[in-house]
């Protein structure tokens, strides 16, 4: 029951009307998997890639300001994936109820928009970590840094009391124009929402461990299985 299915259209262009040709298939069942399946997280990531653009024209249009905050926390060899991120989403809601947090929330924050990423498979193991988007009613992208960066102790103190620790690395915010090689490649929206097709610095992204079990890596294998079994049913 598979097909294979042509159309083709008429577009304007600069030298005039022109014909666009393109393939597909029709007839196929698809998982809906974001973490673990290469074709589904590219299209369910694309849509939501054009979702997050539209937050963000909305946003910069209403005059708010746009920072991007990134969490994380020390870890070793050693930690399993499931412990890692469990203290570490048990810290974020810690985080979220702190009197700073709060406060923000209060005077300037509009919302916010969180991505999960990890990265794995490097000499220090796994590398779980947020990115979170953030909303601010302020004039100035230096002052929604600055008001994003009365959240770092905070966090510090979270990961703390969740049997974890960080440095000042664990803790990183950016504004919407100093994302750097994010913005330059995806832009704020890509990346909370195309970490499939990225490349891991120092560890692997998930695809990159499956790519490197094809290959025989067998130790890729195992932590592709582990990452699948901890991620399965999560939220992007």
């Amino acid at each position: 029951g598979v097909q294979v299915i042509k159309r083709t259209r008429v577009v304007e262009g600069k030298a005039g009307p022109g014909r666009v040709s393109r393939a597909g298939f029709g007839g196929l069942q698809t998982c809906g998997s974001t973490w673990l399946c290469p074709c589904c997280s590219g299209a369910i990531s694309e849509v939501r890639r054009l979702q997050l653009n539209v937050l963000l024209a909305w946003a910069r249009k209403q005059g708010y300001v746009i920072v991007m905050v990134t969490l994380t926390a020390r870890h070793g060899i050693d930690d399993s994936l499931a412990d890692l991120l469990d203290a570490m989403k048990a810290a974020k809601r810690t985080w979220a109820a702190s009197y700073a947090y709060k406060s923000l929330k209060a005077s300037s924050l509009i919302g916010t928009v969180t991505a999960t990423e990890v990265t794995g498979g490097g000499v220090h193991g796994w590398h779980p970590h947020f990115h979170m988007l953030m909303v601010l009613d302020r004039a100035t992208e230096s002052s929604g840094i600055e008001d994003a960066e009365t959240l770092r102790q905070p966090w510090l103190d979270a990961l703390q009391k969740h049997g974890l620790s960080g440095t000042g690395a664990a803790f990183d915010v950016v504004g919407g124009s100093g994302v750097g090689q994010y913005v330059a490649k995806w832009g704020s929206a890509e990346e909370l929402t195309l970490s499939g097709k990225k490349k891991g610095r120092g560890g692997l992204t998930p695809m990159q461990l499956a790519e490197a079990s094809m290959a025989g890596d067998k130790r890729a294998g195992r932590l592709f299985v582990e990452f699948g079994e901890c991620f399965h049913g999560a939220r992007q």
